[in-house]
C-alpha cells in the first residue's frame, strides 16, 4: 500500500497561480481600457480638429460676405448720389427751359400801359415789380396770368398811385408775386429727388 502524502506547498501554489492569473487579467483590462481611452482620444481629437478647421473656413467666408455687403452698400450709396445728381441735373435742364418759356409768356401777357422796371426769379416763381398806367392794367395783368399754364397765384405784394413828373400823368408801382405752375412732369421729378 502506497499511499503517497504530499508534502510539497500546494496551498501556496495554487495562490501564486491565482495571483498570476489576477495580475495577467489586471493588465489585460488595464491595456483595454487605456487602447479604448487612446481611441476616444484620437477620436474626439480628430472631431475638434475638423470643427476648429470647419470654424476657421466659415469666418473666412464670413468675413468674405461681410466684405462684399460693405461694397454693396457703397454701390447703394453711390447709386443714391447719382440718381440725387440725375434729379438735380434733369431740375436744371427744365428751369432753364422753364425760364425762356416764361419769360416768353410774360412778354405775350403784358397789357398796354404795363412796363416790368425789375424781375426776380425764385425756386417757385418770380416777383414783378412795374409801372402800369392804371389799377385796372395790374389787375387784368393779374388775371391773364392766373389764367395761363405756365403761372398760377399772382399775389399783388404792393401797390403805389402816384404821378410822374416827366410825362405828367398817374401811375401806378406794384409788386407782384407769381407762383409758377408745375407741369405733370416736374411733379414726377421733385416726388423722386425727395424719395
Amino acid at each position: 500500500m502506497n499511499t503517497g502524502i504530499n508534502l510539497l506547498p500546494w496551498r501556496e501554489e495554487r495562490q501564486r497561480l491565482q495571483q498570476r492569473r489576477t495580475l495577467i487579467g489586471s493588465a489585460v483590462i488595464c491595456l483595454v481600457a487605456l487602447a479604448v481611452v487612446t481611441a476616444g482620444w484620437w477620436y474626439y481629437a480628430g472631431e475638434i480638429s475638423f470643427q476648429t478647421e470647419r470654424n476657421k473656413y466659415l469666418k473666412g467666408e464670413i468675413k468674405k460676405i461681410e466684405a462684399q455687403l460693405r461694397e454693396i452698400d457703397k454701390i447703394k450709396q453711390r447709386k443714391e448720389e447719382l440718381m440725387t445728381r440725375m434729379s438735380v441735373i434733369y431740375e436744371l435742364q427744365e428751369d432753364r427751359v422753364r425760364v425762356v418759356r416764361s419769360l416768353d409768356e410774360f412778354v405775350r401777357m403784358i397789357p398796354e400801359g404795363v412796363f416790368f422796371v425789375s424781375l426776380d426769379r425764385s425756386r417757385e416763381g418770380f416777383m414783378l415789380e412795374g409801372i402800369a398806367q392804371s389799377n385796372s392794367q395790374v389787375s387784368d395783368l393779374m388775371v391773364r396770368l392766373n389764367e395761363s399754364e405756365s403761372f398760377s397765384d399772382s399775389n399783388l405784394e404792393m401797390i403805389n398811385t402816384g404821378s410822374s413828373a416827366e410825362t405828367n400823368t398817374e401811375t401806378s408801382r406794384f409788386e407782384l408775386r407769381v407762383t409758377h405752375r408745375r407741369t405733370n412732369r416736374e411733379s414726377k421729378v421733385s416726388r423722386s429727388g425727395t424719395d
